[in-house]
């Protein structure tokens, strides 16, 4: 059993360096644990962006983006359902009253943090408005794409809305509640939105300019057209997003600063994106669902009742399944790999940065890169993730007992 698991040790590391070379992303790190003790914490990459290559240390910050979704927003509304102070079966219109026309009146929060809402999956919102509020309106008349509940289509535009909830209910910035609720008990010391300034050497940058955003905010706005044509209020907004698209742009290398484009204009905050972390924080973070999940007492955050309803069935359609804001294993076409257990629930980001929790082996993974640096390339994870799962999973099962595998 040593040596094979020496074989996926080494194959891993093979990987990760292979990834690299292959500019998959420039840095890397990747920390794991298994029944509570660690089995894997890695740094591998440089800290830098051009000409430099400033060696990599494991408690470098990434910009986490849509970790932001389970790691933060998630856990707020279940934090609030939990206070008494909403419902995940609450129609969205009862919170945000502009979302009530059509089919969007049968529209519940609990659809929204399965993605099958029926709201677009992105749309350039920083083109449409001048502040917060105007921005909310816009993906409230935003046209939906199909009859809620009957699809799963990942949508920011949801997550969005969600964290707009958050603050509305508890009267905090969803900044704010995060530090007081979420990374204030769990004593997460590298975990916040708009990092300080003095930090930004230690946070891995991202994409230089936002070119591939700007492609696409290009192509929203060429198939928008017909559907604000519909609506007074879409067609001048359209009108003004049309001159301002090429005002939008971001040059050089984005670093300490939001990589999305929403989150950037929502000031930093925003509940789809806008989280920084480092390994170890987002480790602790996973460990406290993966408490829940198993069902142990001594949670920080929410009670063990709140995290197995998020990661239980909540929706499934079009080869998904998805629990309240996670991912759930479904066939073997999800980042988490073919070996994961099917009990197992994670997230993606964008940036490159992925979380998966296996709670019948006891197992944790996170894997923080910057797969955007120095340009978006399609697909250039999709391979990586669910191979680098399985060479994980396979590699604890050669050192732990495989009783639960």
């Amino acid at each position: 059993m040593q040596g094979r698991a020496l074989e996926y040790f080494a194959e891993l590391h093979g990987l990760v360096d292979s990834a690299i070379q292959d500019r998959v992303f420039g840095a890397a790190v990747f920390f794991v644990k298994r029944e509570g003790d660690w089995i894997l914490h890695h740094a591998k990459g440089s800290l830098g962006t051009g000409s430099e290559s400033a060696p990599l240390d494991e408690d470098v910050i990434f910009d986490v983006a849509s970790l932001t979704k389970v790691l933060v927003t998630t856990p707020a509304v279940l934090l609030l359902q939990e206070a008494g102070e909403l419902s995940i079966d609450d129609p969205v219109a009862d919170y945000l009253p502009a979302f009530c026309k059509g089919h969007r009146s049968l529209v519940r929060l609990r659809d929204l943090l399965t993605h099958s809402s029926g709201l677009p999956a992105w749309a350039p919102i920083y083109l449409f408005a001048d502040a917060k509020d105007e921005a909310i309106e816009f993906i409230c008349r935003v046209p939906l794409e199909y009859e809620p509940m009957h699809k799963i289509q990942y949508s920011c535009l949801g997550f969005i809305l969600l964290g707009r909830i958050v603050e509305t209910v508890s009267g905090q910035d969803l900044a704010e509640f995060a530090a007081d609720h979420i990374f204030g008990p769990l004593n997460l010391q590298h975990t916040f939105f708009n990092p300080p300034g003095e930090l930004l050497e230690r946070i891995v940058p991202t994409e230089n300019g936002n070119v591939h955003e700007q492609q696409m905010a290009a192509r929203f706005l060429d198939e928008f057209e017909t559907s604000a044509s519909q609506d007074p209020f879409l067609e001048s907004q359209y009108q003004r997003a049309k001159e301002r698209l090429k005002s939008m742009r971001r040059e050089g290398p984005i670093r300490g600063e939001v990589h999305d484009t929403n989150a950037c204009f929502l000031d930093g905050v925003s509940g789809n994106a806008g989280l920084f972390s480092c390994a170890s924080d987002v480790v602790q973070m996973a460990e406290e669902y993966l408490m829940g999940a198993t069902g142990r007492a001594g949670t920080a955050i929410l009670s063990p009742e709140s995290i197995q309803l998020m990661i239980r069935t909540h929706k499934e359609a079009g080869g998904q399944r998805r629990g309240l804001g996670w991912q759930l294993i479904e066939g073997s076409e999800t980042s988490g790999g073919r070996v994961i257990s099917r009990s197992a629930f994670g997230h993606t980001a964008f940036t490159g940065c992925s979380v998966w929790v296996d709670p019948l082996r006891e197992l944790t993974i996170v894997l923080l890169s910057n797969a955007v640096q120095p340009t978006y390339r399609k697909d250039s994870m999709k391979n990586f993730r669910p191979a680098f799962h399985d060479l994980v999973v396979k590699f604890s099962d050669c050192i732990f007992k495989p009783a639960h595998a």
